[in-house]
């Protein structure tokens, strides 16, 4: 299902989103396709989003582009004081 569909078809919710097919432009993760996992509460939203792995992430219908900033971790090595 591509975005669109899904912001016509669950307008203003929180929905939890398997993402099926991605690509990266300019530093920003593409989401092309996604499948419909559950319809959240604005209560749980937050609460499934941290428990969130893999291909699956919560997003809001009201955000026009279904797309995510890549954030670079250092890797820190010993012990942070």
């Amino acid at each position: 299902m591509n975005w669109n569909d899904v912001r016509s078809t669950y307008p203003d919710k929180f929905i939890l989103l398997k993402s099926l097919k991605e690509h990266i432009e300019d530093n920003k993760k593409c989401i092309d396709d996604v499948a419909v996992v559950k319809v959240l509460d604005d209560d749980e939203a937050t609460e499934v989003l941290v428990k969130c792995k893999g291909k699956d992430f919560v997003y809001h219908t009201s955000k026009e582009k279904l797309e995510m900033d890549i954030v670079q971790m250092p890797i820190l090595r010993g012990i942070v004081r």
